[in-house]
C-alpha cells in the first residue's frame, strides 16, 4: 500500500512528522565527542502503529535505527514499544511506509486493531505476589 493508498483507508490516522532535516543530522555525525544522546528524526503513524526513525549518538559512534511502537485503540494517546530495528535505511516518508508494512505483514500487527490481548493487572499482581510466597 502506498502512501496515498493509506492516507485514504486511515484518514486522520495516517500522519508523518519529520522532525529534523538530514543536514541537521549530518553537521550532528561530524561533530566529534561528545555526550551521548538520542533524538526522534521523524514519525509515521498507521492508525495503531508507529515507526520512529531515531538518531542516536554516543562520543564519535551514531547510527539511525527504527522503533516500532503500537497503542491499543485509535482513540489511545499511550504507546508501547513492541520492536527496535537497529539499521535505518532511511527517514523520508516512502521508504518508512514500506518497513512498517513489511513489519506489519511479518508480525501480524493491526492498522485499526490491538494486535495483543489486554494485561489484566491483578492477575499479574496476585502471581507475583504468590511467586514471592506472600499470598494463598
Amino acid at each position: 500500500m502506498d502512501k496515498k493508498q493509506m492516507a485514504s483507508h486511515l484518514g486522520e490516522a495516517y500522519q508523518y512528522h519529520r522532525r529534523m532535516e538530514l543536514a541537521v543530522i549530518d553537521t550532528l555525525k561530524q561533530q566529534p565527542g561528545g555526550e551521548a544522546f538520542w533524538c526522534t528524526v521523524a514519525t509515521l503513524i498507521a492508525g495503531c502503529v508507529r515507526l520512529d526513525a531515531v538518531f542516536s549518538k554516543n562520543g564519535d559512534l551514531w547510527r539511525i535505527g527504527y522503533d516500532v511502537l503500537v497503542r491499543e485503540s485509535l482513540s489511545s494517546s499511550e504507546w508501547i514499544c513492541y520492536d527496535s530495528l537497529s539499521d535505518a535505511d532511511s527517514v523520508e516518508e516512502d521508504q518508512m511506509l514500506a518497513v512498517l508494512v513489511q513489519v506489519m505483514q511479518k508480525d501480524h500487527l493491526s492498522y485499526d486493531a490491538l494486535a495483543f490481548s489486554p494485561l489484566d493487572l491483578q492477575k499479574i499482581k496476585s502471581v507475583h505476589k504468590e511467586q514471592k510466597g506472600g499470598g494463598k
